[in-house]
């Protein structure tokens, strides 16, 4: 929830979609595990670790910054769709992935 939080942040909401999430994702697992997973004892580096977890954890921060992603684009929509609704103009949308 916190990586959502500062993805929210961080990101400006025009260019929340899954492209800067996955992103995201990638930057999330360089500062974790390379950086304050190994300072606090809890992983070994990544470089220094198996390579199959090493692999497999990148993977599902690339997976979990997609969705990421995919699910601010969404809302973003939804909510320009509501707003269209209620004032009765057209509802711009978001570049589609």
């Amino acid at each position: 929830m916190a990586g959502g939080a500062l993805y929210a942040c961080a990101v400006p909401g025009r260019l929340q979609e899954p492209g800067t999430g996955t992103a995201f994702g990638a930057l999330v697992w360089l500062a974790s595990y390379e950086g304050w997973l190994p300072a606090l004892g809890i992983f070994p580096p990544a470089h220094e670790d198996r390579p199959s977890r090493s692999v497999s954890i990148f993977l599902a921060h690339l997976v979990y910054g997609w969705t990421l992603g995919w699910a601010a684009q969404r809302l973003r929509q939804k909510a320009a769709e509501r707003d269209a609704e209620a004032t009765g103009r057209p509802a711009r949308r978001a570049s589609a992935a």
